[in-house]
């Protein structure tokens, strides 16, 4: 015999009662009403050991914690608070309590600054030719004398960099411009090429898997609006590192590069900037080295042509170019060429500026001429391409 156990409270209802399937029940089967069982008594889950235990682990987490935190204050206040230290409150002659002053100063700066983690909308590099340690030096000296700082001495980060380059121990500006720009060493006066490229190879400079990619070139990838202000020529090592894949610095323009490397097929550094792909997709190029980019320039004693750089005669305008290559690709650009020029510029117009303000390297600043028909100041330029 089977019994079979059912809950009421789970069979169908109707109005006279309660109805039972027995489709399934032949007349030996016995049914056995479940109501005649008890009720089990409800459960209270507060009451309980797993709610207990449970609340007693969080009480013991939550004061541990605060334990924690309030620890961290107090040592934080320790070390914040140098003046707490007994030496230091030493009476000391004012000789000596000037410099302990300072130093106090410098480590509570130093130990409250908070690190921002968030990421950068914009990235802006200056860059110095010949800033090391000595040149610094002389420059904070006769601007500040000893007791002075210079801007980004203040800054809360600072760093040196080992110049040098792959095959020598003292450098160019090429060389290291494509380390700073770059991040890998190359050979002296070489730059957008690895050390694979030899001075002077140009075969080897046209093998696109030995290029270094640069973070104007990473910031193009990104989207990123680019661009570089110069006092040198636009094709001078420094700015070249950026856009560049040369191996000799010198091939600024065509009247540098031999014949034989010509006809491989290498172009000089002025033509990349135009011509190639990164130096097409900059926003903003403001610099000297119009005989670099324009055959025939006129030599002037407010602009005189510079001897010591490259000066084209193969009857280029890489300026009209650069305009052609924009009007073809509907982009609002415009070409200005003196001080006057730059001031009257409307940014918000434009997406691409060419400014080509010297036939070689600016003037330095003390001997400018300040008219408008003339170069401008780095700062008027770094301002407007802002």
């Amino acid at each position: 015999m089977t019994a079979v156990t059912m809950d009421v409270n789970k069979l169908p209802h109707s109005q006279d009662g309660i109805e039972v399937q027995m489709d399934s029940l032949d007349s030996s089967h016995a049914f056995t009403n479940s109501l005649e069982e008890p009720i089990p008594p409800k459960s209270n889950v507060f009451k309980s050991k797993i709610f207990i235990v449970a609340v007693t682990f969080s009480s013991v987490l939550f004061t541990i914690m605060c334990i924690g935190f309030l620890v961290h204050y107090e040592m934080a206040s320790e070390v914040y608070d140098g003046e707490d230290i007994p030496f230091w409150n030493v009476q000391l002659p004012p000789e000596q309590q000037v410099w302990y002053e300072k130093g106090i100063e410098e480590l509570k700066n130093a130990l409250s600054r908070e690190i921002n983690r968030r990421r950068a909308k914009n990235v802006i590099l200056f860059v110095g030719d010949g800033m090391g340690p000595n040149t610094v030096t002389a420059t904070r000296i006769y601007g500040f004398k000893e007791e002075g700082l210079l801007s980004w001495e203040r800054f809360p980060h600072m760093g040196l960099l080992k110049t040098y380059c792959a095959d020598k121990q003292v450098p160019d500006s090429f060389s290291t411009a494509t380390a700073l720009f770059g991040g890998v060493k190359v050979n002296y006066e070489t730059g957008g090429v690895d050390s694979s490229v030899l001075l002077k190879n140009c075969s080897a400079s046209l093998d696109a898997s030995h290029h270094v990619q640069t973070i104007l070139k990473w910031a193009q990838l990104d989207g990123m609006n680019t661009g570089f202000v110069t006092t040198t020529r636009v094709t001078h090592a420094t700015p070249a590192a950026l856009y560049a894949h040369t191996p000799d610095r010198r091939w600024e323009c065509e009247a540098k590069m031999s014949a034989e490397a010509q006809q491989e097929g290498c172009k000089d550094i002025a033509r990349q900037l135009v011509e190639d792909e990164t130096g097409r997709k900059i926003n903003v190029i403001m610099g000297g080295g119009r005989q670099m980019l324009v055959s025939g320039v006129t030599d002037n004693p407010a602009d005189p042509i510079d001897t010591w750089g490259c000066i084209s005669k193969d009857g280029r305008d890489l300026v009209t170019d650069w305009k052609t290559y924009k009007q073809q690709a509907g982009e609002r650009y415009a070409v200005v060429q003196n001080n006057g020029e730059l001031n009257a510029l409307n940014g918000d117009s434009v997406d691409y500026v060419l400014g080509i303000f010297a036939n070689g390297h600016l003037k330095y600043d003390h001997e400018r001429d300040r008219s408008d028909a003339v170069m401008p100041s780095l700062p008027n330029m770094t301002v407007k391409a802002l």
